[in-house]
């Protein structure tokens, strides 16, 4: 967990610096690394992070582990979209969405991607879908 946590960290520098590539790579490791679990064999494109071994995990570390693969997609999605990638954003989406199927965040990313990609129709529907979780869940006033 330890190990996904820095690399996002770095990811999101790399966002914040605007390097949206450099910082997909890392979001992609994040995933990749928590998805694969013993069968990760640490090759990426990356810079040169050392890949910890994984060890056993608890609850907790089961819960942080779902928290850091929900935002490493959801990363990936943002970064997609900056790079101008709608089909790949909505991709990681629906990854994300998996997890979370009331993620605020990745049902707009996904009409974003919707609408890069001039689905109109599809574009609205994700956006009243985020209108329905928000009532639903926040009161219609997260915003």
């Amino acid at each position: 967990i330890k190990f996904a946590e820095q690399v996002k960290e770095m990811g999101t520098q790399y966002f914040k610096e605007g390097k949206y590539d450099l910082a997909l790579k890392k979001y992609k490791l994040i995933t990749d690394y928590l998805e694969e679990g013993d069968d990760f064999d640490g090759e990426s494109d990356s810079d040169s992070e050392e890949v910890k071994e994984k060890k056993p995990m608890d609850k907790a570390d089961e819960d942080r582990a779902k928290v850091l693969l929900l935002a490493g997609f959801s990363n990936q999605a943002i970064c997609h979209l900056k790079l101008g990638d709608g089909n790949a954003a909505l991709k990681a989406c629906k990854d994300a969405l998996q997890l979370d199927p009331n993620n605020i965040k990745c049902l707009f990313r996904k009409g974003q991607a919707a609408e890069m990609s001039q689905e109109w129709e599809e574009a609205i529907n994700h956006y009243k879908a985020v209108l329905v979780v928000d009532n639903a869940e926040y009161g219609g006033g997260s915003y």
